[in-house]
């Protein structure tokens, strides 16, 4: 999750495990985590797997599987989950509609705009809930997007090289 890149300001409430919530303000190059500047490294090891340099001392990271606004991962070896909302989408949840990553039963859509790296499944297959579907590159992250549940894929609407916007129809599926 390196956030330096971003030149925009951004504001995002993450909750961590249900229970912690963690305030993010993103302008530039400067991060406030809860009103407090943090510096912090972020290097990009492998695929799903990052060094957080942060107040002296090093973190491991590995993203398990992003789903929408919720990314599951480890830090050294303690499993988190974390759901990044930002502002537009804690103000839809106050007003009762939902956003995100919401599915029809029928279709995945794109939880943000990104590029499609790699489609892992083919039309007529198989897939069951959690099964890996295609990897959406956002935000300098590679995000793996899994079936929302049992069924079979009926047409995949992208391809490799795709551009995507937020709620784009990925993949559609029978169930």
């Amino acid at each position: 999750m390196n956030f330096n890149y971003l030149r925009a300001q951004m504001k995002l409430t993450c909750t961590i495990n249900k229970d912690r919530s963690v305030s993010l303000d993103i302008s530039g190059q400067k991060t406030m985590v809860n009103g407090k500047a943090f510096d912090y490294q972020l290097i990009k090891k492998k695929i799903n797997e990052y060094q957080l340099l942060a107040n002296g001392k090093s973190h491991e990271i590995r993203i398990l599987s992003v789903e929408g606004s919720q990314i599951w991962m480890l830090v050294d070896d303690y499993e988190l989950r974390v759901e990044a909302k930002n502002e537009l989408d804690l103000m839809m949840m106050k007003l009762g509609v939902a956003t995100g990553s919401a599915l029809e039963n029928s279709e995945v859509l794109a939880p943000m705009p990104g590029t499609i790296l790699d489609v892992m499944v083919a039309p007529d297959q198989k897939v069951k809930k959690g099964d890996s579907l295609l990897v959406l590159n956002a935000m300098k992250m590679e995000n793996v997007i899994k079936a929302p549940g049992d069924g079979q894929i009926h047409e995949i609407k992208v391809s490799p090289g795709e551009n995507v916007n937020k709620n784009q129809v990925l993949i559609s599926f029978s169930v």
